[in-house]
């Protein structure tokens, strides 16, 4: 009786400490300010005199900064379904039509003190409409970020809380900047710097605290990300290698209804990028192999691992040769994500893990995730004074179960940036479906369109 008591507090403590991370990060972070803003108080002379023959200690500075940003945003689309029902869609995640109405506003401090340094961004994200209305529902405020820094030397610093992971042009790990939400981690990272352009970061941070008990459901991703930059070797000018490992965490029924842990998923994935440039040419290359282990789907429908699973084999490649003509910058691009043979035992879908798709994949975000896709891309950018603006399309076609063409997806934006705080921005999108949209002899009827305008206010 006393075990399963003492059982019980653990789990729930461990269940609800992502929720607490934020309010101990604030704790710290307020404490750091105090001194400093003590002393404002007190003109400068809020510390107190030395005891006589004590040995005075340097004074550190407390330095903090304010930031704010405020983003809202209108969007359209027409026909994302192509005259198709919900069920015939081999791309669904956009409703046919809509017209949204958004908002993202964050209110940001910056803090550091010492060897001490800090983080606190506030976010409200939310749809125009969703506040309050006939269903009294509350607006989403949220702590986005909240991370205090230790820097143990000048080369080596550990960040604990919830942060963001973004490494190289965000193709596995980014925050997804588009998004009115973004993404944020909760958890531990370790950086050095040892000079010459090296960076290596290693982490561990948890996605999804499952509500089924302990390490129920839980999701958690670590991993290892080392950039070398500043190469003077011919044409290479930065390498990046890494090394991630994403468990999804589910217990086996037994007669007890406990099980042992098993994991719905064990996916290790090895990657590595490679910048080059020769004159006004740059050219990105990008590439990743997955392996381990995953439940069957029928398994993971029910969060259970009925047994070992299937192998995971699958990968991507991402290319983007660019040429700088002045203000103007035209650009190529190939990229592969592999397919799930229906013929192999084995899964050899490319799961996508955690990017911003939105570059890459269109910014319709029609084909949404990288995977079972050939893309073929080209396409200009304009980068003037206070003026920006890109012309992109893509070209889709699916790879499994065979070959077929989705469709050609035309990007248009541009954004003018007025003084160091406001900027207005607008784009429209349109797709071209072929059969590959659909999965069913029905065939796609019209084109999709997609229209945004937003203004970005920050200081």
């Amino acid at each position: 009786m006393v075990w399963d008591a003492f059982d019980s507090l653990v789990v729930e403590v461990l269940m609800s400490a992502s929720h607490r991370i934020g309010f101990l990060v604030l704790i710290v972070v307020w404490t750091m300010t105090l001194p400093g803003l003590a002393g404002a108080q007190e003109g400068g002379e809020g510390a107190a005199e030395a005891a006589p023959g004590a040995r005075s200690e340097p004074e550190q500075a407390t330095s903090w900064s304010l930031s704010a940003r405020v983003r809202p945003r209108v969007e359209a689309r027409f026909n994302h379904h192509f005259g198709l029902a919900a069920d015939e869609l081999n791309y669904g995640g956009q409703p046919d039509e809509a017209d949204v109405f958004s908002q993202q506003t964050r209110v940001g401090l910056k803090v550091a003190r010492g060897r001490l340094s800090g983080r606190l961004t506030l976010q409200h994200s939310a749809a125009w409409g969703d506040f309050g209305g006939d269903s009294l529902t509350a607006p989403p405020l949220a702590l986005y970020q909240g991370w205090v820094r230790f820097e143990a030397t000048e080369t080596f610093f550990a960040d604990v809380g919830r942060f963001e992971l973004a490494y190289g042009d965000q193709r596995v790990l980014g925050s997804v900047g588009w998004s009115q939400v973004g993404r944020a981690w909760d958890g531990v990272r370790l950086g050095l710097r040892p000079g010459g352009g090296v960076a290596v970061d290693a982490f561990a941070a948890r996605y999804q605290d499952g509500a089924g008990g302990f390490l129920d459901d839980d999701a958690y991703l670590s991993g290892v990300y080392a950039s070398m930059g500043g190469m003077e070797a011919p044409l290479l000018r930065e390498v990046d290698v890494y090394v991630l490992y994403d468990a999804r965490l589910g217990r086996e029924p037994s007669a007890e209804g406990a099980g042992d842990g098993a994991a719905r998923r064990n996916l290790v994935m090895l990657g590595s990028r490679l910048e080059g440039a020769a004159a006004d040419a740059r050219l990105t290359l990008e590439g990743g192999y997955q392996l381990g282990s995953v439940c069957a789907p029928e398994a993971l429908a029910s969060a259970r691992c009925q047994d070992e699973g299937a192998d995971i084999g699958a990968f991507f490649f991402d290319s983007t040769l660019s040429y700088a003509l002045g203000v103007f910058t035209p650009f190529v691009g190939f990229s592969l994500a592999s397919g799930d043979d229906p013929e192999s035992a084995d899964v050899e879908a490319y799961n996508h893990l955690y990017p911003t798709a939105h570059a890459f994949m269109g910014y319709m975000d029609l084909i949404g995730a990288r995977t079972n896709i050939r893309e073929l891309r080209a396409g200009l950018r304009f980068e003037g004074e206070g003026l920006n603006a890109e012309l992109v399309a893509h070209d889709f076609t699916r790879q499994q179960p065979s070959t077929e063409r989705v469709g050609l997806e035309i990007n248009a934006q541009v954004a003018a940036r007025f003084g160091d705080g406001f900027s207005l921005g607008a784009g429209h999108g349109l797709f071209v479906p072929d059969q590959g949209v659909s999965n069913s002899e029905a065939a796609p009827q019209g084109v999709a369109n997609w229209t945004y305008l937003q203004a970005v206010g920050s200081f």
